[in-house]
């Protein structure tokens, strides 16, 4: 893999063999993404998510170092993905403006929301079919 790939626009959809192994590497070299979309990408977890935003330093801690450019997301119809890849997401993407969660199923639709609510330049919003756990 290159070190670096200078793209600001990633779009792998209807992708069943796509694992967060595949991910972690592109994502590792991707530093200047502005837009990011795995559309029914069924084997992706929160793990994908958290290769994106987070990366071990030499001395153990976690540190974001690339969400600084994303604006906008578009993880829909993935089934794995959990409540945990959105809280890694708002302490992540402060300037995400433009987020789809639709047809993740695995996602509480009220937690969701409540963990939506640190997203300040969140203009567009799309949730799709989602459960709601009482």
């Amino acid at each position: 893999m290159a070190k670096k790939l200078h793209i600001s626009t990633l779009h792998i959809s209807h992708n069943v063999n796509l694992t967060d192994d595949s991910m972690e590497l592109v994502l590792s070299a991707s530093s200047d993404l502005h837009t990011l979309i795995l559309k029914n990408c069924p084997k992706l977890t929160d793990r994908t998510i958290e290769a994106l935003f987070e990366k071990i330093v030499s001395w153990g801690k976690r540190r974001n170092t690339k969400s600084a450019s994303l604006l906008s997301l578009d993880i829909s119809d993935n089934p794995n993905f959990s409540l945990q890849a959105v809280v890694f997401l708002t302490t992540a993407a402060p300037k995400l403006n433009k987020l789809d969660i639709s047809e993740c199923s695995n996602m509480d639709i009220m937690k969701v929301v409540v963990e939506l609510e640190t997203l300040k330049f969140l203009e567009h919003l799309y949730l799709g079919t989602m459960k709601i756990i009482k």
